[in-house]
């Protein structure tokens, strides 16, 4: 059975065949193509014939679906974070003060 559903983009669909979520990120009906964001965050492009080859149902977008989109880890993800995490979550008070004023004459 292959699917009937258009693809919607921003819509979150579920295959039937492996139980793989995915959000629909992009569709280019003139070329031909779908872009889908897997759950985990890997992006897959395919053809608009392999989107009707296969069988999907509509789902509700994951509670943390977000997460695999978001840029908030850094470091060697261990969960110890890195220079560019330990920046990012330091208080703005505690940036040190320019050295000199620019002026502007």
């Amino acid at each position: 059975m292959d699917s009937t559903q258009d693809p919607v983009v921003g819509n979150w669909y579920r295959r039937l065949d492996d139980d793989a979520e995915f959000q629909v990120v992009a569709m280019d009906a003139f070329d031909g193509f779908v872009e889908l964001q897997h759950f985990h965050g890997e992006v897959e492009a395919m053809e608009l014939e392999q989107w009707y080859a296969m069988v999907v149902e509509d789902i509700e977008p994951p509670k943390d679906w977000s997460d695999p989109l978001s840029f908030a880890v850094y470091g060697d993800g261990d969960g110890a974070g890195g220079e560019l995490e330990q920046d990012w979550e330091r208080g703005f008070s505690e940036w040190p003060a320019e050295e000199s004023s620019p002026s502007y004459e």
